[in-house]
């Protein structure tokens, strides 16, 4: 069994809800609130993964708080404080809950509202006691999640990474397709290196694991800045895994060549082409040009003499496709980068060069 270890982030957490909660209890029992532990579990509640996560369930609390006191007005003073009553409110409270979307704040206000039950009271005064625990609770659970660890150092690691990897496997990919002899010249066609496609398997499944782990990075990341709009990251990865997705197919399209037609040469020094050129900025538009022109050369060979050289130059046609579809997917990326992320994200770094 894989044992589970406790990052930073979540340390931090588990400090915050301590601490917090220790902090409302205290506060609320210096301003003589009954019922004061409540305040602890509330900012226990209301403390989140992320910044923005947490002005969003405070929000929504508040709401829920409202309508369950209305709610519970309503019903216990028309029909009495009694379990079969408070019954009656979790059925209308909890449907309405769900009806305006307000369901983070159904166990905690359903807390609060057993206090009116028991002391079967509903006077102003009262309902202000409980305000005042909600509000300390929330409160305290939203400032101490002002404080957020920034994680963009991390992000831009992982963005790094991500482009040497994938530069890696391009590389990989062309030295499969390679066709020479051992003097290093041309050859006529060859066995595929089926222990090289293997690794590229482990390479792709690689990559493919840290693309989901630097994506919910870049998600943390753009939860938690308030002021500015990071969302450009999530598009970033969510491109690359696009990419991944057609470098998969490539990898399975190379696995059904029995032989390496010597026309894959120009493909593999397309490929290391793309790696050579391959950086978070390149719109690919004169990459894919080029892969065109060489699908067009490709298309004047000589026709295949045997049906095996025709299904192999048809694979390597559809890997061509690929390729493009690959350069497309950047293309089309970088075109829907705006001229403020680009300010942002490319300039002040230099990766427009």
């Amino acid at each position: 069994m894989k044992k589970r270890t406790i990052n930073t982030s979540t340390w931090l957490k588990i400090i915050k809800i301590a601490a917090g909660s220790c902090l409302a209890i205290i506060l609320a029992d210096l301003l003589g609130l009954s019922y004061s532990a409540s305040a602890g579990i509330i900012t226990l509640l209301s403390i989140q993964d992320t910044k923005k996560e947490t002005l969003k369930v405070a929000i929504k609390r508040f709401a829920a708080f409202a309508t369950a006191v209305l709610i519970a007005l309503i019903i216990f003073q028309s029909l009495g404080y009694h379990p079969v009553t408070f019954g009656l409110f979790l059925l209308f409270f909890v449907t309405a809950s769900y009806l305006f979307h307000i369901t983070e704040g159904i166990p905690m206000c359903s807390v609060l509202v057993s206090h009116f039950l028991i002391e079967q009271n509903m006077s102003l005064g009262f309902i202000g006691n409980e305000v005042a625990i909600l509000g300390i609770g929330i409160i305290i659970g939203v400032i101490l999640n002002l404080y957020m660890p920034d994680n963009t150092g991390a992000v831009l690691k992982d963005i790094v990474l991500v482009e040497e990897e994938v530069k890696d496997i391009l590389k990989n990919m062309a030295a499969v397709l390679r066709v020479k002899n051992k003097s290093g010249q041309e050859d006529d066609d060859m066995a595929p290196d089926r222990e090289k496609m293997q690794e590229l398997d482990h390479m792709l499944s690689s990559l493919e694991e840290h693309l989901n782990l630097a994506q919910k990075q870049a998600y943390e990341n753009m939860n938690n800045t308030l002021l500015t709009d990071t969302r450009y990251y999530i598009g970033y990865f969510t491109m690359r895994k696009e990419q991944v997705l057609m470098l998969k197919q490539t990898l399975a399209d190379m696995k059904q060549l029995k032989l390496i037609p010597k026309q894959a040469n120009p493909l593999a020094y397309m490929m290391d082409k793309i790696k050579e050129q391959f950086r978070e900025s390149n719109n690919a538009r004169e990459l894919i040009k080029e892969l065109n022109r060489m699908k067009e050369l490709f298309k004047e060979e000589p026709v295949p003499a045997t049906r095996e050289e025709f299904e192999n130059r048809a694979i390597l046609y559809g890997i061509m496709n690929n390729i493009e579809s690959f350069l497309i997917i950047k293309r089309d990326f970088v075109d829907s980068v705006t001229e403020k992320q680009i300010e942002r994200f490319w300039k002040r770094s230099g990766k427009t060069k």
